[in-house]
């Protein structure tokens, strides 16, 4: 794993499925870490769903999506990185491989959080 402002990968997506009392499909997908945290025993959550208090006293729990600002950034960043990834892949001449390369040099730092120029 390397140094990174994001948490480290691998990633994966768990699949939770279940019914409603009314007979109704649910399914909820979390992103977790795809190796067990050493504190936790298991899985750390990426993106998840949190309860929290509420706005007001006596008021019902907020729930909200949970997610470091780092990992946000970085999953906003998916299109542009997979597309960078497909530009290097198709480049045919040195031309297109040098354009390629610093498109994706532009879009890696982005996702890192890091100016770009």
């Amino acid at each position: 794993m390397t140094d990174t402002p994001f948490t480290p990968g691998k990633w994966k997506v768990e699949t939770d499925e279940w019914e409603d009392y009314l007979g109704g499909a649910h399914t909820e997908r979390t992103i977790v870490t795809a190796y067990n945290h050493p504190q936790l025993k298991r899985p750390a959550p990426v993106v998840a769903l949190w309860n929290g208090l509420p706005e007001k006293e006596h008021g019902p729990p907020r729930t909200y999506i949970g997610i470091e600002p780092d990992d946000a950034r970085l999953i906003a960043k998916a299109p542009e990185l997979l597309q960078a990834l497909e530009m290097l892949q198709n480049a045919t001449g040195e031309d297109e491989f040098l354009f390629a390369m610093k498109n994706a040099n532009k879009v890696l730092a982005e996702a890192k959080g890091e100016t770009v120029e």
